[in-house]
């Protein structure tokens, strides 16, 4: 008996202490601060980027975003693919509606994964023993001074100078192109659209998409005249007062209407000195459309080089929908350039220059006064291909007007539209359309394509 009340005696002294304590600090409190700011961390998958706020975003970002703001962001798939699903660490808050996805209120840090998956694409199309369209390219072994209405853009060449495509005879391409409701916005939606808003048009600035300080004029001709038909991108100076990099994107359903339904031969794409001659044919037909069927089929196996002794296809309005073809100038060091046209599909973004007979370069010349004046010009100038290696090749070059002059009396029927859109809509049409179409037109020396090489002007310059 003594011996278990000694050990509830101990028992008792060894609490004591412990109920002093807690007595003692009855009146402490707890705090604590909560963070002004949380940060979301975006893992963007292959196969897409995410646009927050207007800007897109590839690979791995970190956002600051104030305590029980809202946080939204876009999944922007690549051609080929579609949005898949997001996993959120912690999962709590976030919600998803389409492409969007949505944390309503902030109130910790968050890691968001997307995921971006292939879309099923199975294309049927039809092979043709002959190509629908055959687009040539000619050259010319003696000046054309007077041009007539088969060669499109005018040209004034040397002896030696490569001429502008030979506009043949071609039937009409007949791309099965899903119906357009129109939005309301004649140069967009009548010209360009393909029912998907003004985001389904692309700029490409210094690698990040941008939609405004770009002008957009359509040049229509009459049907005598119609290999004229142009569309005009021109590139605004930067802040500083420079040109970056610039790149006109559009999907081979933009192009095809522009082709097809609007009867649009040419784009000319401007960046300063520099500008890019192509004719929208040849992107949708020959060895460009081989390439880029092939491609969707088989994309690890499509190699641009192999295309030539394939059979001619038709491109079909699956497949257009989902490609974009990218114009591209690059500027570099002493008035050199770089040029490029590349077929985006499933993340991939070859080049299919090497594709292309009528593709041309081109620096700007300047103004130019008669006949005289422009082959005096042509007998002085020169552009010059520079490769990795540093080896220079003067290329056989023409002056070009652009967009091109009507020829034999007849009267132009250029169209011209001003578009209104929401500043919040970073609008792309900036051009006056109070100016007559000769505001527009300029001389540039021109030359095939002749590779990924730094292209430049140089006088004097006697051709070989």
């Amino acid at each position: 008996m003594k011996k278990y009340l000694a050990w509830i005696l101990a028992a008792l002294c060894a609490l004591m202490p412990v109920a002093g304590l807690a007595a003692e600090n009855r009146d402490t409190q707890l705090t604590t601060t909560l963070p002004r700011e949380h940060t979301i961390t975006v893992v963007c998958g292959a196969g897409g980027a995410v646009r927050v706020e207007g800007t897109v975003y590839t690979g791995t970002r970190t956002f600051i975003v104030d305590r029980l703001s809202a946080f939204t962001l876009e999944a922007v798939p690549d051609a080929g693919y579609q949005f898949s699903q997001v996993e959120a660490q912690p999962s709590s808050g976030v919600s998803i509606s389409g492409n969007m996805v949505i944390i309503g209120s902030v109130y910790e840090g968050k890691t968001l994964t997307l995921s971006f998956v292939r879309e099923q694409v199975n294309p049927t199309p039809t092979v043709n023993p002959t190509p629908t369209i055959s687009p040539t390219a000619t050259a010319s072994p003696t000046a054309t001074a007077s041009p007539t209405p088969t060669v499109s853009p005018t040209t004034t060449a040397s002896p030696t100078a490569t001429a502008s495509p030979t506009a043949s005879p071609k039937p009409q391409p007949n791309f099965d192109l899903p119906f357009v409701e129109s939005q309301g916005n004649v140069l967009y939606d009548d010209y360009l659209g393909t029912g998907a808003g003004l985001k389904e048009l692309g700029i490409l600035y210094d690698e990040d998409y941008e939609l405004d300080e770009y002008e957009l004029l359509v040049v229509l001709n009459n049907k005598d005249w119609a290999d004229g038909n142009m569309l005009l991108v021109i590139a605004q100076l930067e802040d500083n007062g420079s040109y970056a990099q610039h790149s006109l994107m559009l999907s081979g359903l933009q192009l095809a209407r522009l082709w097809q339904e609007k009867q649009i031969q040419w784009i000319e794409m401007r960046n300063g000195e520099a500008g890019v001659l192509l004719r929208i044919d040849e992107l949708l037909s020959g060895n460009v459309a081989k390439y880029v069927d092939w491609a969707l089929r088989d994309p690890e196996a499509a190699k641009p080089e192999a295309v030539e002794n394939l059979p001619e296809v038709e491109l079909t309005a699956v497949q257009l929908e989902h490609v974009r073809f990218e114009v591209r100038i690059e500027p570099g060091e002493e008035g050199t350039y770089r040029f490029g046209v590349y077929v985006w599909f499933a993340g991939e973004q070859p080049s299919v220059a090497e594709l292309m007979s009528s593709l041309k370069v081109c620096l700007s010349a300047g103004e130019q006064g008669g006949e005289a004046e422009r082959n005096a010009y042509v007998e002085a100038h020169a552009l010059s291909a520079t490769d990795e290696m540093g080896a220079v090749e003067y290329l056989e070059s023409a002056l070009i007007e652009t967009p091109v002059r009507e020829t034999g009396g007849q009267d132009q029927l250029s169209e011209y539209f001003n578009v209104e859109i929401d500043s919040e809509e970073h609008a792309i049409v900036l051009y006056d359309p109070e100016k007559s179409l000769d505001a527009y037109r300029r001389w540039s020396m021109c030359a095939d394509w002749a590779g990924n090489v730094e292209y430049a002007e140089h006088e004097p310059h006697t051709p070989s």
